[in-house]
């Protein structure tokens, strides 16, 4: 090892009890919680492949990157919309 290496494992080390130092004195808990009913994802919309708007845009997007346009169709008709993104 060498001495910058040994250096940066010591600072490493070093901030690490301190923030562990800081997080008890302020009573921090870092045990995890279980999730809340409230908070359960929103189960996902429908397919972008039923929606023709969709395939439009992956047909645009084939051609201006000179893609495979049945890829491109077939990656975004998986994607399925996401209320809570």
């Amino acid at each position: 090892m060498t001495f910058n290496q040994f250096l940066l494992a010591a600072f490493f080390l070093a901030a690490c009890a301190c923030s562990l130092q800081a997080d008890a004195k302020s009573g921090i808990d870092h045990k995890p919680r279980p999730a809340s009913p409230s908070k359960q994802p929103a189960p996902p919309g429908p397919a972008y492949g039923l929606r023709e708007d969709a395939m439009q845009a992956a047909d645009d997007i084939a051609v201006r990157s000179d893609l495979d346009r049945a890829w491109v169709r077939q990656t975004i008709g998986l994607a399925r919309y996401q209320p809570q993104v």
